[in-house]
């Protein structure tokens, strides 16, 4: 079935929440770039300042580090040996790594690696070759970011919210698109073809496993796959830790409860008020990706 794949990447992504202190310690080591703008948005080519506030109310990187093997160590130690995952077929090869900061309180760990040929020729099951893997990495990459993205004494660690597999295949040019659809369903048979009109080199399939089937894994299907996939991890993170200190902050509500001081009650009034804020301000942003994404982002 997958004989005529001559590689396949997969695109490991780890979103995290952290605290809103959580910076790396000192300088900005090198290496590190600070993101201006919204490049991780297929974004249509606005250039209205009256929409300035609110394109920076979006989620969006602050802060990213990108490279390849060498940001995954810390201080200068050896790379961990689940995140350089080897399975039957072989190692997997580093292609690109990258730590970001987002302005919703959440990071975002994504590893491209490139797989052992071994892995595409000798199953059908790409899947379940590659997944287990990826999932081995949580605890180290937990290890990682907090190393790289320490939190203040008495704040939250960084926490690793979970793992995702994502496929970039590539196939000839001449590859046509019914063959290119059925690569991608066995990669991905629970998903749903999104793939935007006039787009003529690849296929878009989403599912719990995503897979772009691309001539170059440059091209733009393959890009917006990888840009749109991180945005969705992060908003998903995002949500999940509003949630969750909402319905903390929920449960300490006793109406029936007496004998609360005023100044305890003004205290718990403004932690609410915050986090109402936070919660606002969140979904205006998240709300307006969708409006502001070109058409083949807006498919996806």
């Amino acid at each position: 079935m997958l004989k005529d794949v001559p590689s396949v990447r997969v695109l490991a992504y780890f979103p995290c929440q952290l605290s809103g202190q959580a910076r790396p310690e000192g300088e900005v080591p090198a290496g590190w770039s600070r993101t201006v703008g919204l490049h991780d948005l297929a974004l249509q080519p606005y250039g209205q300042r009256l929409l300035d506030e609110l394109l920076g109310s979006m989620p969006r990187p602050t802060m990213e580090i990108n490279g390849g093997p060498e940001i995954l160590r810390v201080a200068g130690e050896e790379v961990e040996a689940t995140l350089l995952p080897t399975t039957a077929a072989g190692a997997w090869q580093v292609v690109s790594a990258r730590i970001s900061l987002w302005n919703v309180d959440c990071g975002l760990l994504c590893v491209t690696y490139h797989l052992p040929d071994g892995i595409v020729g000798g199953t059908d099951d790409v899947v379940a070759e590659v997944a287990p893997p990826v999932q081995r990495m949580v605890p180290a990459v937990t290890r990682l970011l907090r190393a790289v993205l320490p939190a203040p004494d008495g704040a939250d660690e960084v926490f690793v919210l979970w793992a995702n597999t994502t496929f970039a295949v590539r196939v000839d040019p001449d590859c046509d698109p019914a063959r290119r659809r059925a690569i991608a369903a066995v990669f991905t048979p629970d998903s749903v073809d999104c793939t935007p009109d006039g787009i003529r080199d690849g296929v878009l399939w989403v599912g719990s496993h995503t897979t772009a089937v691309v001539s170059d894994f440059g091209s733009r299907p393959a890009v917006l796959l990888a840009r749109l996939t991180g945005v969705h991890h992060v908003c998903w993170a995002a949500a999940l830790r509003y949630d969750a200190v909402l319905s903390a902050e929920l449960w300490q509500i006793d109406p029936g409860r007496g004998g609360l001081s005023m100044s305890a009650l003004e205290d718990q009034a403004k932690r609410i008020l915050s986090g109402y804020h936070r919660i606002r301000l969140f979904r205006l942003g998240y709300s307006s990706v969708e409006a502001h994404l070109d058409a083949a982002g807006g498919t996806v």
